[in-house]
């Protein structure tokens, strides 16, 4: 097998960004109830928990987390959450209770 250029220089390629990285990069493109709902996973991590909060159904704060996917990519449930708390960590307006 060939060394690439990258290997032969003694560069290392850049990093690809995780999935979580791009996932917050995104987060501008929510809406504001899709910000609200993403915002309450840190926080609130079941659907229940979600609804009650915000006062709205489980169906609905499920279609909002499913427009979210769309928007932040293919993460799991657990991902979101975790995106979520990490967003939680490096702003200033956390959640609203």
């Amino acid at each position: 097998m060939y060394a690439t250029t990258e290997q032969r220089s003694g560069e290392l390629p850049a990093p690809l960004p995780s999935p979580l990285t791009a996932a917050l990069a995104m987060t501008g493109t929510l809406s504001d109830r899709e910000a609200e709902v993403f915002a309450l996973l840190a926080h609130a991590p079941s659907y229940e928990e979600v609804a009650e909060r915000l006062g709205i159904s489980r169906r609905t704060v499920r279609f909002h987390i499913e427009k979210i996917r769309h928007k932040l990519g293919p993460l799991q449930y657990h991902q979101l959450c975790a995106a979520s708390y990490l967003r939680s960590l490096t702003t200033d307006s956390g959640t609203r209770r």
